[in-house]
């Protein structure tokens, strides 16, 4: 499972951009939530809530949500949609939901060589936290008010709908986190500029370490910010 908040704001053109994922090639997107907001400027660029693009393969985007507030493509000639914002091969969605506030639609565009298996583009509804859903996404039974035969309990209903399938180890900790490496470019040249003004010639400092790329492999200076 995964999880992803925050802000996305971009302006070039031609992108793939999801909640998820930007571009999915074949295989199964699982117990995913997005509540990222998304704002995109630029021209041919397809937005959606779990993925912008489904390119090669067959993908399956199942029990997978997107809740955010905003999905935004003012370019020209772009797609955008609740779930996948353009199919250019197969998608199949099983117990897919979306905001029916920030899209009109699970599946923005399919194009001549694209098709949605069953034909199953997803449920919108402006309140997307209910304990019908959230059966459904538990892979359960929702008939007169309650579940039954649910087979996982991933999902929940709280203040928000909450996605609980995080990977985690034996002790409860989280095992992977995605960090906008964009961030941490900007930082690493900033502390680039920094360091090697400051260690290139002082004499007094390892000559092994005098540069960034040093400081990281040989010195292991510069911590997290060591991405090359």
């Amino acid at each position: 499972g995964c999880y992803v908040s925050g802000n996305v704001d971009t302006y070039k053109k031609g992108q793939a951009v999801g909640g998820i994922v930007g571009t999915a090639f074949n295989g199964t997107i699982k117990n995913t939530l997005s509540v990222a907001t998304i704002k995109v400027a630029g021209d041919n660029a397809f937005v959606g809530g779990i993925a912008g693009r489904v390119k090669s393969g067959t993908v399956k985007i199942e029990s997978s949500v997107y809740d955010g507030s905003l999905l935004q493509n003012t370019g020209n000639d772009g797609a955008m949609g609740g779930l996948v914002g353009l199919v250019t091969s197969k998608v199949s969605i099983v117990d897919g939901y979306y905001d029916s506030d920030a899209a009109t639609g699970g599946v923005g565009t399919v194009d001549a060589s694209g098709s949605v298996i069953g034909d199953n583009t997803g449920v919108g509804n402006s309140v997307v936290n209910q304990e019908e859903y959230v059966c459904l996404l538990n892979k359960g039974t929702w008939n007169n008010g309650s579940c039954t035969g649910a087979k996982t309990n991933v999902w929940s209903k709280h203040t928000n709908i909450t996605n609980q399938g995080i990977t985690k180890d034996s002790n409860g900790n989280i095992l992977y986190v995605i960090t906008d490496r964009a961030t941490y470019i900007l930082i690493q040249n900033f502390i680039s500029i920094f360091y090697e003004e400051t260690y290139k010639n002082n004499t007094l400092f390892p000559e092994k370490c005098r540069t960034l790329e040093k400081m990281c492999l040989k010195c292991n200076i510069m911590g997290p910010f060591c991405i090359f």
